[in-house]
């Protein structure tokens, strides 16, 4: 018996190390050198030279795009589409995830500014099925207050009888199964993929057309996001011919890549699943710069610390940072630049804006971790933000 216990704790203690060691190897990432004195251009030559050695090391793979008053200064892309596929080059289209969320809120502020619809609207009034829950209104499901139950987390009971959850199917279940609200409307935060997932719903029936004919006639073709499109199987669509194929490695931290597996959550939309590119997402920095796609009035809302119901504004803390919440934004209280995180399934995305300084950071991943990745992007953005200073 003794032998045996002895057996078992080799055994854990030798996993437990080889994943420390694989945990140390995958957040390992190499510090970007900045000489004193060193001119821009040499920055942007020492960051390329840095991201390529990221992608020989195995930490990166996907597309890096910086640019700075309408002109792009890097646009780095390492690695390859899919584990047997071509290398990634400009034209390659990732699903950005979470990141879409601000085009959805962008969507419902487009509507707005045309009197469709209003923040105040209750959720039943454009969804009468979801009369149940007669307190939310549009602003809930806008700034996580709303209550709904996480789809995510609900996935197991979805996914019964179904190859592919859809937005339909969802807003059914919420319909038929009426599951309460997870706290009191208005009065708490919490990050809701389902909220916006409905607010897809609400801008269908809204316009009176399907959520992704929606945007691509309303915000990306205005943009001339001619690479952008909402994830549909089948689709045909130049940003579908284009994609990345979310990969992991063989054995999480270690072996040669392969491509994962589709989900059945990705049937859904609102909440994540356009596909766009670093240089769709810089033409879509500069339409909100401009006011093309979107009055710059009405998008200011987009753009403002949002607050619960008794006014207290709505804030996550991540380590020492304080990000308070905009429309799909985080923002960060008393300057002008926000950011906006994405993670499914193998993709990794940042978007940065910094709209006083006409600034845009794009990176994009289609095999990366959380951790490791957000650790390229801070040392990556500080690098970059060291320049305009």
């Amino acid at each position: 018996m003794f032998r045996i216990f002895i057996a078992f704790a080799v055994v854990l203690i030798t996993t437990l190390a080889t994943y420390i060691i694989l945990e140390i190897r995958a957040v390992n990432i190499k510090s970007l050198p900045v000489a004193e004195g060193t001119t821009r251009q040499q920055r942007i030559v020492e960051l390329e030279n840095w991201l390529q050695e990221l992608g020989r090391s195995g930490h990166f793979n996907g597309s890096v795009l910086i640019a700075h008053k309408n002109k792009i200064l890097l646009e780095s892309n390492i690695g390859k589409r899919s584990a047997k596929g071509p290398s990634i080059t400009p034209k390659t289209t990732f699903n950005i995830a979470s990141v879409t969320k601000h085009f959805t809120a962008a969507a419902i502020l487009l509507l707005q500014s045309r009197d469709k619809l209003t923040f105040d609207d209750p959720l039943h009034r454009h969804l009468p099925e979801l009369k149940q829950f007669e307190n939310v209104t549009i602003r809930h499901l806008l700034v996580g207050t709303s209550g709904l139950p996480d789809y995510v987390a609900a996935a197991d009971q979805l996914l019964q009888g179904i190859e592919l959850l859809t937005n339909q199917k969802l807003i059914r279940w919420l319909s038929t199964q009426k599951p309460n609200s997870t706290f009191q409307v208005g009065q708490t935060y919490a990050y809701s993929n389902t909220a916006y997932v409905v607010l897809s719903e609400i801008i269908e029936r809204v316009s009176g057309q399907p959520f992704h004919e929606f945007m691509q006639q309303h915000l990306f073709t205005p943009a001339k996001m001619t690479n952008t499109t909402i994830y549909r199987q089948n689709a045909i669509h130049p940003a579908m011919k284009n994609l990345a194929t979310s990969m992991k490695k063989r054995f999480f931290y270690v072996g040669d890549y392969v491509d994962q597996l589709p989900s059945q959550l990705d049937g859904v939309a609102g909440d994540g699943n356009i596909i766009t590119s670093p240089r769709d997402l810089e033409k879509w920095h500069n339409a909100l710069l401009n006011g093309s796609v979107i009055p710059t009035a009405d998008y200011r809302e987009a753009l403002t610390i949002q607050t619960a119901d008794d006014g207290t504004p709505i804030v996550e803390h991540w380590g020492n940072r304080d990000l308070y919440l905009g429309l799909g934004w985080n923002l960060y209280k008393g300057r002008g630049d926000h950011d906006s995180f994405g993670s499914w399934n193998g993709y990794q995305n940042y978007f940065y804006r910094a709209p006083d300084k006409d600034l845009t950071i794009v990176v994009l991943a289609n095999a990366a971790h959380f951790i490791p990745f957000s650790m390229i992007v801070d040392e990556l953005k500080g690098n970059v933000l060291s320049w305009q200073n």
